[in-house]
């Protein structure tokens, strides 16, 4: 049985190969924290450019000093994902992973994929239903009640069903 650590990871080569990466490629990683999955993508195509857009600026500057020196271009920069400070129609292919769940308004956030995204873009958003994590306890009733209290913690902690 895979850790829940291992479980996380599993899908995400599946969300990449989504994007449909080709040489030239313009990628955007919306709430892309410290950059780890933004600094892979930047890999998975000849001449591949990602920006990653957090709204951490902890975070953005911890990504920053982790991408110094990388072979390929892969930048980050602040800023809101329900008003990226982005042109339109400027890339070819944009996604987010596990961040609308933490979003008051995600319609929002996705319109300003759509936006930002050229016709014919490949756009990939995966997300968590924290109601239906399966926790094997004794007390059922109680689990229950903690499973749901943790998906109402969130402002949109069901976004993935």
């Amino acid at each position: 049985m895979p850790t829940p650590a291992e479980a996380w990871r599993g899908y995400k080569p599946e969300s990449f190969a989504l994007l449909e990466l080709v040489a030239g490629d313009q990628v955007l990683d919306v709430g892309c924290g410290t950059g780890e999955d933004a600094r892979t993508l930047g890999g998975l195509a000849r001449d591949v450019a990602v920006l990653g857009v957090d709204l951490s600026e902890a975070k953005i500057a911890e990504a920053l000093g982790l991408a110094l020196g990388l072979p390929r271009a892969v930048d980050f920069r602040v800023g809101d994902a329900a008003r990226l400070p982005l042109e339109d129609g400027t890339f070819d292919a944009c996604r987010a992973d596990k961040v609308f769940h933490h979003l008051d308004e995600p319609a929002k956030a996705l319109a300003e994929m759509v936006r930002v995204a050229r016709p014919g873009a490949r756009i990939v958003v995966s997300d968590t239903d924290y109601d239906t994590l399966l926790v094997d306890a004794p007390d059922v009733h109680l689990t229950r009640r903690i499973l749901g209290h943790h998906a109402d913690r969130m402002p949109s902690g069901r976004i993935g069903r």
